[in-house]
This record gives C-alpha cells, sequence and structure tokens, in this order.
C-alpha cells in the first residue's frame, strides 16, 4: 500500500489586469505537437500562473494527507507518473482540479496512459481543457519556462503601457519621472533617449512577444536599456553614460532591425538625446511625435530634431483654435475635391511635406511641374491663397501641417 503526495512547482504572475486565455496560448509555436483531447468549450478559461503535479509514492501511513495548492488561473501540467499503472487514479487528481477551478491541464503521456472515458466526459462537461503530447521529445520543463516568460512579458507589456501612459498623461514632478524611470529599470544611467515604433496594423500580443524575444536574442540587447509595448507600438528607451559617443544613425538602424525587422511596417521616431534621466517623458514624447511624421515620408525614421514647425504644432495639433484655422482655410479645398473628383489637397498636403519643393513634387507625383502649377493656380481661386507666393505658401502650411498632425494623432 503506498500514500500519494502532491508535488508542486508554481510560477506566480504578479497581480495585474492583463488577460491571458488558453486560446490565445496554443497559438504559440510550443503547443504544435500537442493535442487538445477533452474541454475544447473551455478554452475561454484565463491563466496567470504554471503550476506542476506529480506524484510520489511513499510507504503507507494510516493518516493520509491529501496536500495541494492549485489555484483558480493555473494552467497545470503532468506526466502522470503514479498511474501508469493503473489509469483510473487519474480521476481524482482531475476531479480536485476541476473543483480547484484550475484553468486547463497539459499530460506528458510518455506512459501511454489512456484517461478513462468518464473522466473525459466529465472535464468536458466542466469546460475543463486536458491537452496531451505523446512526443517523445517533448519537454514539459521547457514548455512551462516558455509560458511563464510568454505571461510575464504580456504583464510587462501592460505595466509598460501603463506607466508610460501616466508619464505622457500625467503632469507629475520630475522626481517623480525619475521613480517612475526607476520602476521601468533600476539599471538606467543618466543620459536618455527613445525610440517609438508605431505599427500601422495590430500588434498582437504573439507579435509583441516574438519581436520581444528578437531582441533580447540580438546584438544591442543591453540591461541598461528597456524595451516596451506601448499602444501599438515598441517603446525603446536608450541610457547611457555618454549618448554622444554611441547613439547614431548605425546604432538606430541596428536597433530598428533588432525590434521590428521590417520597418516598413511601422512610423518610426526618435527623440532628443536627453542629459537628465528626470526628462524621459520629454524624450519618450518627441519619439512619438517624430514617428507621427514619419507616417507621412518615406524615410525609415524621423528624428525629433528634423521636424522643424512640426515641434510646435504637434502638441496644439488639435487646439480648437488650430483646426479652427485649418478646417476655415482648407474646407473649400475638401469640398471641391469631393465636387470634381480632384486632388488638390493631396497635392498640397504633399508640396508641404517638402517643404514647398516644386521639382521634388513633380518627380514624386511623376507630374510636369505645369500642372501642379495650375492645380495650385485652382487652391488659390477656391481659397484666394496660391502656394506658389511665399506669403500665401506661409498661410497654407501652416493649415497643411495642422491637418497632417491632426489625421495622424
Amino acid at each position: 500500500m503506498f500514500q500519494f503526495t502532491i508535488i508542486f512547482i508554481i510560477l506566480f504572475m504578479e497581480e495585474t489586469d492583463m488577460i491571458i486565455k488558453i486560446d490565445e496560448l496554443i497559438r504559440l509555436d510550443e503547443f504544435k505537437n500537442i493535442r487538445l483531447i477533452s474541454g475544447s468549450k473551455g478554452l475561454w478559461r484565463q491563466v496567470d500562473s504554471i503550476g506542476w503535479l506529480d506524484y510520489e509514492f511513499v510507504k503507507y501511513q494510516s493518516n493520509r494527507q491529501y496536500y495541494s495548492k492549485f489555484n483558480k488561473g493555473q494552467l497545470v501540467m503532468t506526466s502522470f507518473l503514479y498511474a501508469k499503472d493503473n489509469a483510473f487514479l487519474t480521476r481524482d487528481a482531475i476531479r480536485h482540479l476541476i473543483d480547484r477551478d484550475v484553468s486547463g491541464l497539459i499530460v506528458n503521456n510518455v506512459f501511454r496512459i489512456d484517461i478513462p472515458e468518464t473522466v473525459l466526459r466529465y472535464a468536458d462537461a466542466k469546460e475543463f481543457p486536458i491537452f496531451v503530447t505523446e512526443d517523445p521529445s517533448a519537454d514539459l520543463c521547457s514548455l512551462t519556462i516558455k509560458l511563464h516568460d510568454y505571461i510575464k512579458d504580456i504583464e510587462r507589456a501592460e505595466f509598460g503601457d501603463k506607466e508610460i501612459g501616466a508619464l505622457l498623461n500625467t503632469p507629475i514632478p520630475r522626481e517623480e519621472v525619475k521613480t517612475s524611470a526607476m520602476r521601468m529599470n533600476p539599471s538606467f544611467l543618466p543620459q536618455i533617449t527613445a525610440i517609438y515604433c508605431h505599427k500601422e496594423s495590430f500588434l498582437s500580443d504573439e507579435e509583441y512577444v516574438k519581436q520581444v524575444t528578437k531582441y533580447q536574442k540580438s546584438e544591442i540587447y543591453d540591461r541598461h536599456n528597456s524595451l516596451y509595448r506601448y499602444q501599438n507600438g515598441f517603446m525603446y528607451i536608450i541610457s547611457s553614460e555618454d549618448l554622444e559617443s554611441g547613439f547614431g544613425n548605425n546604432y538606430i538602424n541596428q536597433a530598428i532591425d533588432s525590434i521590428v525587422g521590417d520597418p516598413s511596417e511601422y512610423s518610426i521616431g526618435i527623440g532628443e538625446k536627453h542629459y537628465d534621466i528626470r526628462e524621459l517623458d520629454h524624450a519618450m514624447q518627441e519619439a512619438i511625435y517624430a514617428s507621427i511624421i514619419n507616417r507621412k515620408k518615406e524615410d525609415i525614421f524621423t528624428a525629433y530634431h528634423d521636424l522643424g514647425s512640426y515641434q510646435a504644432i504637434l502638441p496644439l495639433a488639435e487646439d480648437p483654435a488650430m483646426v479652427s484655422y485649418a478646417e476655415r482655410l482648407l474646407e473649400p479645398v475638401i469640398e471641391y475635391d469631393a465636387s470634381y473628383n480632384t486632388m488638390l489637397l493631396n497635392t498640397l498636403l504633399d508640396y508641404v511635406l517638402l517643404e514647398g519643393d516644386l521639382h521634388r513634387l513633380a518627380t514624386d507625383m511623376n507630374q510636369h511641374e505645369n500642372t501642379l502649377r495650375y492645380r495650385f493656380n485652382q487652391i488659390g481661386k477656391i481659397t484666394g491663397l496660391n502656394p506658389i507666393r511665399s506669403g500665401d505658401y506661409e498661410k497654407l502650411a501652416l493649415a497643411a501641417k495642422i491637418l497632417i498632425c491632426k489625421n495622424n494623432m
């Protein structure tokens, strides 16, 4: 006679508002050789920690005790070693896990145990997912670590989104900025800058984790820097004792390649170099502003120090007075385009983005310069302002830049 004791290893997550469902986890590559055998309606269950269940044979004692600390939200793994000679012994464990509201079970079935059909039907009725792998090369220890890392990465993404959002949207004293920076990374050095990569399409959790893993294995990975998800993109914070010596275009291009791979799917902005970590919020906001303008350009990235008058316009682009000014000048052009199927507004916006360079505009649009002059004359007739004339250009350029910023915020 023997007593069974549960051996458990539980990897806990910090308390967070994140929601990770089993349905999301099973899309990971690590699940490709793991199949669902019961509880398909329970993939909605949330996972916040990983646990291990196993049994060891010990001598029989009259006061047998059953000890378990399995809890709601755990995804549990086991080999069912103790049940290799009697599959019905799996019943009590599975029922116990269901009673504890555990999220699901993964069985490394190296002993080819046939879990009784009655147990599987019970798990189905309780919407309790049971997965099985019979792959001899399966390594559930590695899977445990990878799932734990995945959950931690998503947790970190949510933390970064909240921490950065608070820094950028809440006026706080400089010392509190430093405190927030130290929460984000206690190894930050005094000088700071930021790169923001905004994805134009949806950035999924799976892609975020994949790119973070790629970055962590890259040559630029450094404990003094941090990569966070912010909104629909990556905020890469670089710290240094001397930014002047190492932060140039070569490093920026290498960082972009390590973080996002294909930059064509991203709008990328570079913040200014700041020599006081208490200006971290400025560096991140500058990177975001630069990424907004980069969205309208063909360059791989746009630096904040190259924005010119956009530096003054971006923070106020949604101010009622600014919006009113842009609408007053450009609304007649928008209405004309809609009525006559023309592209006067787009031509004007591109002209302004090229800083009034008619020759470059003709080359980029594959149009004769006289064709463009004709369009600008039409704008002059509609608004009373001709972009070719320097005084008129300044007024129209301000309105166009307000519209560009507002439409891309």
